[in-house]
């Protein structure tokens, strides 16, 4: 029994072209890059708040809260450069829809 194994399992590549139910995809949709800028605010702005309240607990519990100014200057940290983050991005896209053709 000789059997090749290019019949046994095909060569393994990888694909040029998305495929579907075995034939190839007439065309790619285009990509949401509002909807994934936007996913990655949300991912960056939740490690900002958990990184900056895994410290501000850290020095709470050290001692470091002097006054009731604390509270909101911890507030300002935690939301403050989310939020601008957020204003810069659209503001920017903003920008670059004035580039558009009309």
């Amino acid at each position: 029994m000789n059997l090749r194994i290019s019949r046994v399992q095909p060569r393994m590549r990888i694909a040029r072209t998305p495929w579907e139910n075995g034939r190839p995809k007439a065309e790619t949709p285009p990509l949401n890059w509002r909807r994934g800028f936007f996913r990655l605010w949300i991912l960056a702005s939740i490690a900002w708040v958990l990184g900056w309240s895994i410290y501000v607990v850290i020095a709470a519990f050290r001692g470091g809260w002097g006054s009731s100014g604390d509270f909101f200057a911890v507030a300002v940290i935690l939301v403050g450069p989310p939020l601008a983050l957020l204003a810069f991005g659209l503001a920017a896209a903003w920008a670059f829809k004035g580039f558009a053709p009309d």
